[in-house]
């Protein structure tokens, strides 16, 4: 937990100068802290990007980094003075319970992300999106490789970028990081109790579920949230700080793209048409030349494009990962139509069927409280996130994706319920005891009752050494590798098959032997080097012989 918060404050510090630069190419004039700290987190996940399609991020584009910050607190030194006077008074005009709030969160969180991750897909291509990330950049037709690195997401790039791991302990820890930041935020609004945002502590144990692994999930749970507060306020630089935050998420995680819908109608009128122009557009050509790079697919996950490289992706391994996918999504076999896909989806037993029908019956509802009947932007909010509903529900409706919109829904009632009670005290009792549950998240529990998922039945749970220093970043860290060769390309196995597709913190480049065969008996690919001894020059996909 120390070693946490004391890499938060190196977080802290490397992320503000690169804010204020934002904020500056931007014209946002915003002095708040928390915002300027994720528009530095923005502003590297981009800028790590870049140069992960180049060259790997280690050391050295770290050592640069860190050297163009203290220019830049050099050259904005004002600027920051006055965010960080800002700052200070605005925690000195807590009220005490807000204070302790956060002092509870800054060290619940932290004690959380040293624990063992518990995300099982920080086991399959969290870690070694991470690691390629670090040791080679992203390499042509990664993809291959692995299927899952197809997603390679910026967010993962973030981490390579300023996990430290050349000293040996890296860290995968942003998660706790921004929700830190996110929570601080939603508390020291200055409208206080009016303000819907404040109630985010609440559902803090939607947070903490993914606080010990670098799941994409959580940003988005953190950035939409803030958008639709930005958005809904009607003010210039609200607009532009919202359309950034946007930029962002949809940057991580494409499935919040249909949230564009909200800045239609200042489009429309032309306002701020050239600014959400360029920021759109440069997430969008640098999302597209990532994805170009790993999979051959400009638009993954959509596959309707691709470009003519031999590092390609063949449709045979895309068919085979969609047919498990549908399986594991909407509970049904290959070739199901949407209609009986969605009536399983809608019936599936357990916790995942109890969840798809409880965001569908929250979606009913929403059209009947105040907030979303009498005022236009909610209303288009409700629209846009339900044009994002229709669209995954085509695609891939996990409940996970849905989350933000559920958070942001709840928010609302909650807020609703407050103004319906008039009592501060309610406020203090709900979030109290919202913030209670998540702490129970931090101790060993037991999920077999409520899934089926073997991985995500039980956590590693607290251990007191974690006090003062970080679990590894992953749950198996004593599985031993097996060297193996297939083709010209020799790989990293995991001795021990705990998952077709895991891999945990295997050397570079690993892949389970038992995924190899399931995929060549499955579509009579495998993996190749495209360049013979070379690992940088990519992988390719090759035909067997059978």
């Amino acid at each position: 937990m120390l070693l946490i918060l004391a890499y938060w404050l190196f977080l802290l510090l490397i992320t503000l100068p690169y804010g204020v630069l934002l904020q500056k190419i931007c014209g946002i004039k915003s002095a708040n802290i928390c915002l300027t700290i994720v528009f530095g987190l923005f502003f590297l996940c981009f800028g790590f990007t870049v140069v992960s399609l180049f060259t790997a991020l280690n050391f050295y584009a770290l050592a640069i980094v860190i050297l163009i910050a203290i220019s830049l607190y050099y050259i904005y030194r004002e600027d920051i003075k006055v965010i960080i006077k800002n700052c200070t008074l605005t925690v000195n005009t807590l009220k005490p319970f807000q204070k302790y709030l956060l002092l509870f969160f800054m060290f619940a969180a932290a004690l959380k992300s040293a624990q063992v991750p518990f995300v099982i897909d920080n086991e399959s291509y969290y870690i070694q999106t991470i690691k390629w990330a670090n040791e080679y950049g992203l390499v042509k037709g990664l993809a291959n490789l692995h299927i899952f690195l197809t997603q390679a997401s910026p967010w993962h790039i973030l981490h390579a970028g300023l996990n430290l791991n050349f000293t040996g302990l890296p860290f995968n820890d942003i998660n706790g990081f921004i929700f830190l930041v996110t929570v601080t935020y939603a508390i020291t609004q200055q409208e206080a109790l009016k303000s819907w945002l404040s109630f985010l502590p609440l559902f803090s144990v939607f947070y903490f579920l993914f606080l010990d692994a670098p799941s994409p999930d959580l940003p988005l749970l953190c950035l939409l949230p803030v958008m639709f507060w930005l958005y809904t306020q009607n003010k210039e630089d609200n607009y532009k700080a919202a359309v950034l935050l946007f930029a962002f998420a949809a940057f991580i995680k494409v499935t919040v793209a249909p949230f564009a819908l909200l800045f239609l109608p200042q489009l429309i009128r032309k306002k701020q048409f050239v600014f959400f122009s360029v920021v759109g557009m440069s997430v969008f050509v640098l999302w597209t030349i990532k994805n170009i790079i790993v999979s051959g697919y400009p638009l993954y996950p959509l596959t309707m494009l691709s470009v003519d490289a031999d590092w390609k992706v063949p449709a045979e391994i895309l068919t085979a990962i969609n047919t498990t996918a549908d399986k594991n999504v909407y509970g049904t076999a290959a070739g199901a139509g949407i209609g009986e896909k969605l009536t399983s989806w809608f019936t599936l037993p357990g916790i995942k069927g109890l969840l798809h029908k409880a965001t569908v019956l929250l979606l009913v509802i929403m059209p009947f409280f105040k907030t979303i009947r009498l005022h236009p932007t909610y209303r288009l909010a409700y629209s846009a996130i339900l044009a994002q509903f229709a669209i995954l529900l085509l695609i891939s409706p996990q409940f996970r994706f849905f989350l933000p919109v559920v958070v942001f829904l709840l928010l609302i009632i909650a807020h609703q319920l407050y103004k319906a009670i008039k009592k501060p005290l309610f406020y203090k009792i709900a979030v109290s005891a919202g913030a209670l549950a998540a702490v129970i998240l931090i101790t060993n529990i037991n999920y077999g009752g409520v899934t089926n998922n073997r991985f995500h039945q039980a956590s590693a749970g607290f251990r007191f050494s974690q006090l003062y220093i970080p679990e590894p970043v992953t749950r198996y860290p004593d599985i031993g590798y097996n060297k193996l060769k297939s083709g010209n390309m020799e790989y990293y196995s995991p001795s021990q098959n705990f998952f077709l597709y895991g891999t945990a913190n295997g050397p570079l480049p690993c892949v389970n032997s038992a995924q190899l065969r399931y995929f060549d008996r499955k579509t009579g690919y495998i993996p190749q080097l495209r360049d013979d001894n070379a690992i940088e020059s990519g992988f390719k996909s090759v035909k067997t012989l059978r």
